[in-house]
């Protein structure tokens, strides 16, 4: 879990930057990649969220959890999740996918 909260803080220092360089430009890609960014970050906070609950609860059953492998998978799944809207937002804001101005924006 603690690799993932890595993982989680990068992201969020990645994409200010990402934000801040594509989402300043006015293109007719710009509300779809917003809407993506807002998915990713939605799925970062359902993370984090779980990653509080299950640090907030007392160290027995913390361990207990850890044996039955049950936190584990739960947060497995949640981070493929935010890889696979990781890889959206980055098909949206690739240079070669909707940063190039000389493509069709609406296929973005």
């Amino acid at each position: 879990m603690i690799e993932g909260m890595e993982v989680i803080t990068n992201l969020i220092a990645r994409y200010a930057i990402f934000e801040d360089l594509y989402l300043r430009q006015a293109m007719t890609a710009t509300a779809r990649l917003k809407a993506s960014l807002v998915a990713l970050y939605a799925a970062i906070l359902v993370f984090l969220g779980k990653g509080y609950r299950y640090y907030n609860q007392h160290t027995a059953t913390r361990i207990a959890k850890s044996v039955v492998k049950f936190t584990d998978n739960t947060m497995d799944e949640l981070m493929s999740d935010i890889r696979n809207k990781q890889g959206d937002v980055e098909k949206r804001g690739s240079i070669g996918g909707c940063g190039d101005t000389s493509r069709n924006f609406a296929e973005c």
